[in-house]
């Protein structure tokens, strides 16, 4: 009896040790979601969402303030991470929250690469990609799929995310004659999923590509001086601003069977402490976990979360309405952009078009034909 209840009291031991450890890291575990429904734009292949309600304003004021202090500690304002199960650090209250998101989608992928943007910068038309392995070995390598949580937007902004899904790594690559356009307005909360390859824009002001001629406007320079240099898209975040703009969190999923992206490295909070103060590394564990334990923001539960609502707007250009000219400016060089113009023209309903880039919430998909000059 005595050894029976030795064995019993072991057991019970262990059960309780095991229960104080599922607590005090129950932030990292990978609890399995709901599945992703299909693409919102009826284009599963595409695999476009929009998702509403995925933050609550007060998360989304948490989140801004936790990658303001992530991008003032790292080096170029990005930082990748292996997610739970598959990591060997803990989360960071930052990670954890994205980790939160990608689990209630459904994604299991298990390396993130993430950065911030706090202002609002007219961003060119571009494909996210592994910026080192192109400036040194000349290859494009896009993530797997690309995010955006929209988190402040100041009140009467229009800073509008434009995906094109049909153009991928670069532009026009099989020279189609049309592409969709796919015309997304920033709203705290919002989450926008969209393929890791498609190329994608801000244009500031919102309405920029309807300018007639974007040579006039003092920001615009058509010369193609910058394939002297290496653009990276993250680097427009490293400007000073005094108020907050549009402020948004952006993060990539990479392949599993893929190194991620050359360069990147983790983030580790403590490399912020000031000189002179030293922490013990037999003290690091319980700091990040009682960090993360009491400091920790969560997407709202899924079954609360929203598809965006749609205008279904798939305006096919012909020879009747109004219809004129857009200039899409393309980011980088040309071994980026994939393409010898530095600007896409384009042909599309201007009226449609303006009314989207004006709408305050509701996304929009329209049909453009790329300009040919042959013939006109």
């Amino acid at each position: 009896m005595t050894n029976n209840n030795g064995i019993i009291s072991s057991i019970a031991t262990m059960l309780y040790l095991i229960t104080q450890f599922i607590n005090a890291y129950s932030w990292s575990l990978n609890i399995p979601h709901k599945r992703l429904p299909t693409s919102l734009f009826d284009v599963p292949k595409q695999q476009i969402q929009i998702f509403e309600n995925a933050f609550s304003p007060d998360a989304c004021d948490e989140i801004h303030r936790l990658a303001v202090e992530h991008c003032t500690r790292t080096e170029n304002g990005s930082s990748i991470f292996l997610r739970p199960p598959h990591n060997n650090k803990p989360l960071s209250p930052l990670e954890h929250a994205i980790d939160s998101a990608l689990t209630a989608m459904g994604d299991t992928t298990k390396l993130v690469e993430y950065w911030s943007r706090s202002d609002y910068l007219d961003i060119e038309t571009h494909a996210d990609i592994d910026e080192s392995m192109l400036e040194y070995d000349g290859v494009v390598r896009c993530p797997l799929m690309g995010h955006v949580l929209y988190l402040q937007i100041k009140e009467g902004l229009l800073g509008p995310t434009c995906v094109f899904p049909d153009e991928t790594k670069g532009w026009n690559l099989e020279k189609k004659q049309e592409t969709p356009l796919m015309i997304v307005p920033a709203v705290q909360g919002r989450i926008l999923r969209f393929p890791g390859n498609a190329m994608h824009a801000v244009p500031k002001p919102h309405y920029r590509w309807l300018v007639e001629d974007q040579e006039d406007d003092d920001d615009y320079d058509d010369n193609d001086d910058c394939d002297d240099e290496w653009i990276n898209e993250k680097d427009y975040n490293r400007e000073e601003v005094d108020d907050i703009e549009r402020s948004v969190l952006l993060f990539n999923t990479w392949p599993d069977d893929e190194p991620g992206p050359e360069g990147i490295q983790v983030d580790n909070p403590f490399d912020s402490v000031p000189d002179g103060i030293e922490i013990k590394e037999e003290d690091v564990a319980p700091l990040i976990i009682s960090q993360e334990t009491y400091n920790s923001v969560t997407c709202n539960p899924f079954d609360e979360w929203k598809l965006a609502e749609l205008q279904k707007k798939k305006v096919r250009v012909d020879n009747n309405g109004n219809v004129g000219m857009l200039h899409v400016p393309l980011m980088g060089r040309r071994e980026r952009r994939l393409n010898a113009e530095k600007v896409a023209k384009m042909i599309g309903p201007i009226e449609t078009l303006s009314m989207s880039l004006d709408e305050p919430r509701l996304a929009s998909l329209i049909l453009l034909r790329h300009f040919n000059p042959v013939g006109c």
